[in-house]
């Protein structure tokens, strides 16, 4: 048997100095504040012995649970520091995970509005330049000079939208002509651009 008894009912936060005091005799204590129990280690089984005898010890309302150790507690376990002095220069311990960059969000370049540059937006998810082109002509617009076409990356977004370029005298009339048209079930929405649709500059997600 053991020299150790095993103490229960302890209240939380207890410290060590505290159980000294009521077990003078004892060696050793072993145990963590943040449980109910601990481990009081004696020099000799008379000593042990007579800690046992002790009935009715209490901490505060906590009436103290003995009874005799069958053995020593186990040792905690302690983590080896990992050497990395040794380690070539950015290489890191075998296990140890390495830290995933940053993603970053891009963000369009905002300015004054256009005066050639027409945002068409809510357009279909899908739509391509070519229905684009021919919507346009339906609805009568002036023949842009240039097509951005912007289409969703998600799966399931509900729409594209597009930075069209025209001469400077038809972009009022692109404008009126294309807004508030319907494209399939969306109804486009259709304005001098604020943007070039060119992206600069990051903002960290």
């Amino acid at each position: 048997m053991s020299s150790w008894i095993f103490v229960g009912n302890v209240p939380l936060g207890i410290k060590r100095e505290e159980l000294q005091a009521i077990f003078p005799e004892a060696s050793r204590i072993a145990g963590s504040p943040a449980r109910r129990f601990r481990h009081v280690g004696f020099a000799t089984e008379e000593a042990r012995d007579a800690a046992l005898a002790k009935s009715g010890l209490q901490i505060g309302e906590n009436e103290l649970h003995l009874e005799a150790a069958s053995s020593s507690p186990r040792p905690r376990r302690r983590t080896p520091s990992k050497k990395t002095d040794d380690m070539p220069e950015g290489s890191k311990p075998a296990g140890e995970k390495t830290e995933a960059p940053r993603r970053v969000r891009r963000t369009p370049e905002v300015g004054p509005e256009s005066a050639t540059v027409a945002f068409i937006g809510n357009l279909p998810h899908d739509c391509t330049e070519k229905q684009l082109a021919e919507f346009m002509t339906a609805n009568e617009a002036p023949k842009p000079t240039e097509v951005r076409l912007i289409t969703p990356r998600r799966r399931f977004a509900r729409s594209a939208y597009a930075f069209v370029e025209f001469a400077a005298a038809d972009l009022d009339a692109a404008v009126a002509a294309l807004s508030g048209k319907m494209m399939g079930e969306n109804e486009i929405t259709a304005a001098k651009s604020t943007s070039t649709g060119v992206k600069t500059g990051e903002e960290k997600e």
